[in-house]
Formats: C-alpha cells, structure tokens, sequence
C-alpha cells in the first residue's frame, strides 16, 4: 500500500503525562492521539530487535528524503529532567498569556507543536488497544516523527491531536485518519528508498510480482527494476549482518 499510495499519517496514541497543560483529568496520564508517521534512525546492523519488536516489514527511505518532507528526529524526555521542567516553565507561562495578544497566542500554539515531538525515554507500549506490561526504552528506537502542520481553523474537522476517548472510537477516528490521508500524505520516488524489507526469501518472487504488475503504470522500466533491486529478507538481515 505504502509503495503505491504513499505515507499515509495516522492518529497515534502518545502519553505526554510529564507535561502539564494546565486541564484537569482524572487519569494517571495524559494521553491524546496526534497524527504523525513514525521513522527510526537504525542502521541495518542494529535492526533485528527493531523488527522482532514491530514487525518484518519496512521500506528505508534515504536521510535526505526525510529532512526535505520535514521529518525531525523528536526529542526523549524524562519528567523529572530538566528540558522537560524548561518546556513546562515554557507551557505555564504562554497558556496563562495566551489570549492577552496574538504573539503569546502564537507562541504557544508553536510550544505544543514542539511537545508533540516529544516522547517519554521510556514508558509502556500501546499495542491492540491496551498498555503491555513490559516497559520499552523508547529511546533505542531513535525515532523521527513527520507531524502534520494543523491549525485550528474554523469548521476543519481534522485536529491536532484528540483525545483518548475520541482515538478508541473507531469509526471516529477511521474518518479524521481519512481526512489526514487526503491532505498530508508523503509521496516519494523510487530513488528516494533505499531498500524494501520483507519477512523471508521464499516471499521475494511475491513482491517483485507486485512490484511488476501493480506499479507498472505508476512508474516506467527502469524505475521498476531499481526498486527490485532493493528488496531484502528479514532473514537476510539476520544472518548477514
């Protein structure tokens, strides 16, 4: 699907319990979904652990490709560190002078923009609707995140980012995900990925069929046989590197 429709955001569920905006809720955290697409900075010789975790399937995309679409690595916070206390500091000065002029109004709607690259170092993992039991170091997974640039516009249905209740809604939030596909997917070029990961070798003469008979009228022969050229095997990665 990535191949041929691009890099669709979706709402993902995030816990910036270690900030306080200053609402009141009665949940040991502070969770809300923001759109975004999730990319990790790992070499191919430290991937395993990566994809025994997430899955055996991937598509690396050059570094250069990533910063021209605006993709930031985030920033992993600690809620008793010191950059998280600053961007607190940072939150309570701004939303108590937001809405006395335009400036503080618009520098605090940036402040959230930047908390929302932000992620615990380490935390529970969200998987098939609930918390795992085991803790995740967030931070081995080197994370760069593409957030959608959203804005509260009158009568927009997409937002920023919702609220729990609104994530577990399916149908809610199958319809925003539409919405954010429609206006911030990621395109790219087939010069712009660098290998496609699948799971075993006996799977390759599947994906070079599809990439032959699906993308033939998306791009021209030679493209076709460059992205051939980079399909790897879980398995590959494993034994060879």
């Amino acid at each position: 699907g990535i191949l041929k429709k691009g890099i669709a955001p979706r709402y993902c569920l995030e816990n910036f319990s270690m900030f306080d905006f200053g609402l009141s809720t009665e949940n040991e955290t502070f969770e809300l979904a923001v759109p975004m697409v999730c990319f990790c900075d790992i070499p191919l010789s430290k991937v395993k652990y990566h994809l025994s975790f997430y899955g055996s399937y991937g598509i690396a995309f050059s570094k250069d490709w990533g910063v021209k679409m605006g993709i930031s690595p985030i920033l992993y916070v600690d809620p008793k560190s010191e950059t998280t206390r600053s961007i607190q500091d940072a939150i309570y000065y701004f939303s108590n002078s937001s809405m006395q002029d335009e400036i503080s109004y618009n520098t605090y709607q940036k402040l959230l923009r930047l908390v929302r690259f932000t992620k615990p170092y380490q935390g529970k993992f969200w998987r098939n609707g609930k918390y795992e039991d085991e803790i995740v170091r967030f931070y081995d997974e080197r994370e760069w995140r593409f957030v959608p640039d959203i804005h509260l516009v009158e009568n927009e249905n997409i937002r920023p980012w919702i609220s729990k209740e609104d994530f577990l809604k399916d149908i809610n939030r199958s319809a925003l995900d539409t919405q954010i596909e429609e206006m911030h997917t990621l395109n790219f070029k087939p010069d712009d990925i660098r290998y496609i990961i699948i799971d075993r070798d006996k799977d390759v003469m599947d994906i070079i069929d599809y990439i032959e008979k699906s993308l033939a009228g998306q791009y021209d022969t030679k493209d076709i046989k460059k992205l051939i050229a980079k399909v790897l095997t879980k398995e590959q990665i494993e034994h060879d590197f």
